[in-house]
């Protein structure tokens, strides 16, 4: 099975990039398989607890993928009845998928410049008003 391991010390809080993991296989038993994570799923994720280098990283050790990152420009939709509405707005806090955060409405929207609002997050660089 293909394990995932931290390249360096990893800190509470740290972004994980593709530098900071190497890839290991390993025989795992089915407990440990279940724990496991692999190396793919593993970038863009925050880091739960502090871990050495050499540490195989599990599911316990890292937070969801951070789908939309605080400044990022984001499109988010609702639905009222049989229309579908679509706007520019910033995201004014990280975010992973199903995360509801505060959304800035987008300078070159027409009205209401300015104004926050939640969204929750449904992809890279989308949302939904629900």
């Amino acid at each position: 099975t293909s394990t995932a391991h931290a390249a360096v010390d990893l800190q509470r809080g740290d972004v994980i990039e593709a530098y900071m993991i190497r890839e290991e296989i390993s025989w795992l038993s089915p407990v440990d398989h279940a724990r496991s994570i692999q190396p793919v799923d593993l970038v863009d994720s925050a880091m739960k607890r502090t871990v050495n280098a050499g540490h195989q990283l599990t599911r316990r050790d890292v937070g969801e993928r951070t789908l939309v990152r605080r400044g990022d420009s984001v499109l988010v939709r609702h639905r009222v009845g049989l229309l579908a509405i679509a706007l520019e707005a910033i995201a004014q806090e990280d975010a992973s998928e199903g995360e509801t955060i505060k959304m800035l409405r987008s300078a070159n929207s027409r009205r209401r410049n300015g104004r926050t609002f939640m969204a929750t997050v449904t992809g890279p660089g989308e949302a939904i008003v629900k």
